[in-house]
């Protein structure tokens, strides 16, 4: 049969007769996931040849390596040539090359759930499942059995520094193997343990489960199967039901703590690790473990990696890392950090699943309060594939509309988000890591940065332009009036301080950016990296007639263009009127109206190239396209440009109509067309037939008289507007099967 990822499932008895097959050689796909490492070490340890590939190994696969495991970096059908049977993680896609060449070849192919519970089958288990808390009370247990002399086994989904690995078949003749066990595939019900531990039961792992009934089914099955005993939470309203009138089944609840000598630790805190190590106890009471015993290994307990890991404190901020992604598990986080914390409490969250951020997406916001900044960056899509309300931008209209929790900025990517909170830190705060993603490299980032917070992480080369100035604000700047800080800004007068900041930019590597009258950019949040620099002064801003047309400063205004060239004979270059913006910024993005774009004028710009070197670009040379200036990085310092062949009186009437056309867009914070047209369409025309006009996310709204324009009032954010685009273009895809691309640009 076919399981809900595609993948073939076979019988139980297939998997056994593969593990009877001493030696045989099995091959394991996304080997380098924490679950998928687990298993590879107990096949190997049992004496199977193990081979491996993942698109990122990482550190797991990495020891696996080290061990003796042929680890393959990236995918190829060529893999499984020698394999005998296939194990394949769930993130693997059903057309997975190496699956499909498996099946072609006829070899078995499992998940790694029902493969785990068959391996372990014949040694008494002790199971640990639940929504949250798994990984810290399967922990928990084998320290505690560890520590009490006892021969265990193990195979938990977290690292942990006290046990050494992810998995091991014990010392010798090991008489007890605890495994964590995960529901997210439903794998959960093919295990027969002797104990199974529930440590409660939330809905979740939306892309599996239809609902909440199919979830608490896994678990009844699972329960049913359980042999000896059944140890739970009776704090967990469904698992008490669950587990109602059963005879075998024991609960627990931190009144138990006292009676079996579990105190709370400093170095554990919250009181959901308290329940943990309660229900580590009791397995311990089942295992024939004495009391003082019990209470004496628990007095040592550690928690696994990313569990309200602290990985940094330098420069006064702590830093803590955790795997949580569900909404309680959240909440659970940032109520113990809060209680521990005199400074401020900031944070960055990485949906995990798309599936997920969409089912649970409305429970977020109250899950994070206490935290006083709060930065999203996009979904771990965990191989799902996009699902239309699942994404960062629907989340972060949760939060906008919600009464509780902070109000979130966005950013686009991880670094972006570390650039933003390393500079908000101070020392006093504490800076929580949030995610079972890779959002723990902005963990790394902060322990490699050495505890350079705040003004001390902008560290500039010692020869910086005098005319550049650190953290200066953005978006007072631009037509939306909205957004973060430029890392350096710089207002540049003359060819040879543009030419000095474009050297400096050059010699160390550092971002340069052009920002002209502002109006078609929209800066983030988070802020820009980088140097971002506004070009003013009579060099920049001078029109005159020349030979072959008209030479013109690109910082003059489109505006003031087409005034004085209408003014003073210099020509017609009436459709530009109306277009917000400078000569700069429309070479650059090839702007135009009516039919007519600016590269059709240019005769020739001259302009600095990239290293500050001075350059002649012509007009024919230039590759233009729709909004697509073809500058190539290279600045203008003057273009002349072609006038065009209306008469003075036909110029203008042409741009009284033009301006005319217009009127109504005055005063408003926006910047124009938000979208480019689609070939023979028109983005508003999609936006109003998707239903988006007069739609708003907090300070931002999509204008009842143009689709395609995108207001923001004085209460606005740059995230405002940033998740209404994206939720516009998400309908539009949804709508017409369009995806559109942004006119604007976006910092």
């Amino acid at each position: 049969m076919t399981d809900s990822g595609g993948q073939t499932e076979a019988p139980a008895g297939q998997i056994d007769a593969c593990l009877a097959q001493a030696g045989s050689r099995v091959h394991l796909l996304g080997i380098g996931g924490v679950g998928m490492a687990g298993l590879a070490i107990l096949l190997k340890q049992s004496g199977y040849a193990v081979s491996g590939c993942d698109t990122d190994p990482g550190p797991l696969a990495t020891a696996l390596a080290h061990e003796g495991t042929r680890v393959c970096r990236e995918h190829d059908p060529e893999h499984v040539r020698e394999a005998d049977w296939v194990i394949a993680s769930t993130a693997v896609p059903t057309d997975h090359p190496e699956l499909e060449a498996a099946r072609a070849a006829g070899l078995p192919v499992f998940r790694r759930g029902h493969v785990l519970a068959r391996l372990v089958a014949a040694t008494p288990t002790i199971l640990v499942c639940g929504t949250h808390g798994k990984t810290t009370t399967a922990t928990f247990i084998t320290q505690m059995l560890r520590a009490a002399g006892r021969d265990v086994a193990w195979c938990i989904g977290g690292e942990s520094d006290s046990l050494g690995a992810v998995a091991s078949v014990g010392a010798g003749e090991a008489t007890l193997m605890v495994v964590e066990a995960d529901e997210s595939d439903g794998s959960l019900a093919a295990y027969h343990p002797a104990v199974t531990v529930v440590t409660g039961i939330e809905f979740d792992h939306a892309e599996y489960f239809a609902d909440e009934t199919m979830l608490l089914d896994c678990f009844r099955q699972v329960i049913d199967q359980t042999t000896a005993r059944v140890i739970y939470c009776a704090e967990d309203r469904h698992t008490v039901d669950l587990l109602a009138g059963r005879d075998q089944a024991v609960g627990y609840s931190c009144a138990d703590g006292a009676r079996l000598g579990i105190a709370p630790l400093a170095s554990v805190p919250g009181t959901h690790n308290d329940l943990n190590a309660i229900a580590a106890a009791m397995a311990g009471e089942w295992a024939g473990l004495a009391p003082e015993a019990i209470a004496a290994a628990l007095e040592s307990r550690r928690l696994p990696a990313r569990r309200m890991e602290c990985v940094s404190d330098e420069g006064g901020v702590r830093v803590i890392s955790d795997y949580a992604h569900h909404p309680s598990e959240v909440r659970a986080l940032v109520r113990t950090a809060r209680a521990t914390t005199t400074g401020r409490l900031l944070a960055v969250f990485q949906p995990h699943r798309y599936s997920r951020t969409y089912r649970l997406g409305a429970d977020f916001p109250a899950a994070f309060n206490g935290v006083d900044d709060l930065v999203l960056v996009p979904v771990y899509a965990a191989s799902e594939p996009v699902l239309p309300g699942g994404r960062m931008w629907a989340l972060y209209r949760h939060f906008r509309e919600s009464a509780e929790g902070v109000l979130p900025v966005m950013a686009d990517s991880l670094e972006r988000a570390w650039y933003y909170l390393q500079r908000r830190a101070a020392p006093g705060d504490t800076l929580l890591v949030i995610g079972a993603g890779d959002v723990e490299r902005v963990a790394r980032w902060a322990v490699a940065s050495g505890g350079c917070w705040g003004a001390d992480a902008i560290e500039s080369p010692p020869d910086r332009p005098a005319v550049l100035q650190p953290g200066v604000p953005l978006g007072s700047r631009t037509t939306f009036g909205v957004g973060g800080a430029g890392e350096y800004w710089g207002r540049l007068t003359t060819p040879d301080e543009l030419r000095e900041v474009l050297e400096w930019c050059h010699r160390y590597s550092i971002g340069f950016r052009m920002l002209g009258g502002g109006s078609n950019v929209l800066v983030g949040d988070c802020g820009v990296p980088g140097v971002v620099v506004r070009l003013d002064g009579v060099a920049f801003n001078m029109i005159q007639a020349v030979e072959g047309g008209v030479e013109v400063g690109p910082a003059v205004p489109l505006a003031r263009l087409v005034a004085k060239a209408e003014r003073c004979g210099y020509g017609d270059f009436s459709f530009l009127e109306g277009i917000p913006g400078t000569v700069g910024g429309a070479l650059g993005m090839n702007a135009g109206a009516h039919g007519e774009s600016i590269s059709e004028r240019i005769r020739v710009i001259h302009c600095l190239n990239p290293d500050g070197s001075p350059g002649t670009v012509h007009g024919h040379e230039l590759k233009v396209g729709y909004r697509t200036g073809g500058m190539q990085g290279r600045v203008a310092i003057k273009a002349v440009l072609r006038p065009g062949e209306r008469s003075p009186e036909e110029s203008a009437r042409m741009r009284s109509e033009f301006a005319g056309r217009r009127v109504w867009m005055k005063g408003l914070q926006s910047a124009g067309s938000i979208f480019k047209n689609p070939p023979d369409d028109h983005a508003g025309r999609l936006i109003e037939e998707a239903g988006m006009k007069g739609v708003t996310i907090g300070g931002a709204t999509v204008s009842m008289r143009h689709g395609n324009l995108i207001t923001a009032s004085s209460q606005a954010s740059a995230s405002d507007v940033r998740a209404l685009l994206e939720t516009v273009r998400e309908r539009v895809a949804v709508q017409s099967g369009v995806r559109l691309e942004t006119e604007v640009e976006l910092w």
